[in-house]
């Protein structure tokens, strides 16, 4: 029996009989060359994962995105600019002189038009417009064109191509009713939009053609702009109407209202591939020169109950951030916010620091 107990207490192995820890004597310390080390690693992997837990939980401070730059935001029937620092966020008021339509920088200069269709200057420090031209008898919209001295203007029966420093270039009876207009670089065509009928009509200005008309690109319809790295046509969607029936934000009384937002429409097809809902009345939208960003002016958003800018990330198309506009912008100059909320009228991103941009760029 002796001898039976202790063969039990031994491993076989090739060369030597090794006592084993459940065999040792009570009190004995067994030899680091002999302990089972392999019994620890379960406790060794379950201490990995807690602490890697742990770091996973911490706390990721937000980093609102970086940028550059100025927005300048005109109001429906407003005697001022909104002035947004896009660094730094700050937000001023710039004083008119005179009623403005539309908005555009070219050339580094800030231009405004004049709803009697004169293109003006704007003085960035004081707000004074210096008259360029009057190159239309009455004013709509405008848009850049595809180098850096040209603009399209948009009248009520005429459209025209201005070459800043040279002055009309062409012009042409307006092919289709229209509100808005931008400038389709990849095609060299012009696209007018009509507010109330929803319509996109892409002009050729060379053969003076209309060469598609896209049917649908929204209920009630503002600016858009070519998302460059695909062709996209992003609309502004401002839902405040459809079919003639009030239907949005600050505009449905008796039903449920509908946000606006940006309708992003595939120019090969004419069909809407998306719609990125933002609230409220959208307005306008412009791209950051990377594309990496899309900033959208907005009326009534609900969460504040104004107008504001937002910041999209074109990638994820999600909303990053959001700037106040005009209770902000009256606030911040001490002066009171009137009753009624804010429409906005357009929007005008300038990257250039007021540097005139090199011929030959957009």
């Amino acid at each position: 029996m002796p001898r039976q107990q202790h063969d039990s207490c031994f491993q076989r192995g090739p060369k030597h009989h090794l006592p084993t820890s459940a065999c040792a004597p009570a009190g004995a310390v067994l030899p680091l060359s002999i302990f089972p080390f392999w019994r620890l690693l379960p406790l060794c992997c379950l201490f990995l994962l807690l602490a890697a837990c742990g770091q996973q939980e911490e706390a990721v401070e937000y980093q609102p995105p970086k940028a550059t730059g100025t927005a300048y935001v005109l109001g429906e029937d407003t005697d001022h600019l909104a002035v947004l620092d896009l660094g730094t966020t700050r937000l001023t008021r710039l004083p008119l002189d005179r009623a403005l339509v539309d908005l555009a920088i070219r050339q580094g200069r800030l231009l405004g038009l004049a709803p009697d269709g004169t293109l003006v200057a704007i003085d960035r420090q004081t707000g004074a417009a210096s008259v360029i031209a009057q190159p239309l008898t009455s004013g709509v919209a405008m848009s850049p064109g595809g180098t850096a001295n040209e603009l399209w203007l948009l009248g009520a029966k005429e459209i025209c191509r201005y070459r800043l420093g040279q002055g009309i270039d062409q012009r042409y009876p307006l092919p289709a009713p229209a509100t808005s207009l931008f400038f389709d670089q990849q095609k060299n065509r012009l696209v007018l939009i009509d507010r109330a009928s929803g319509k996109l009509v892409v002009f050729d200005p060379t053969s003076l053609k209309v060469e598609a008309t896209l049917p649908f690109a929204g209920n009630s319809v503002h600016h858009g702009a070519q998302f460059p790295p695909n062709g996209e046509y992003w609309i502004a969607e401002g839902n405040e109407y459809m079919n003639g029936e009030p239907y949005g934000v600050g505009y449905a009384k008796d039903k449920p209202a509908m946000p606006g937002g940006v309708n992003v429409i595939d120019p090969a097809t004419g069909k809407q591939t998306d719609f990125l809902m933002l609230g409220g009345n959208v307005v306008d939208i412009a791209f950051s020169p990377d594309n990496s960003k899309a900033y959208v002016a907005i009326s009534q958003l609900p969460a504040y109950i104004e107008a504001t800018l937002s910041l999209l990330d074109t990638a994820s198309r999600r909303v990053r951030a959001e700037f106040r506009l005009c209770d902000a912008c009256h606030l911040e100059e001490g002066v009171e916010p009137g009753r009624e909320r804010l429409l906005l009228r357009a929007l005008a991103l300038d990257w250039s620091g007021g540097q005139p941009a090199k011929e030959g760029q957009p």
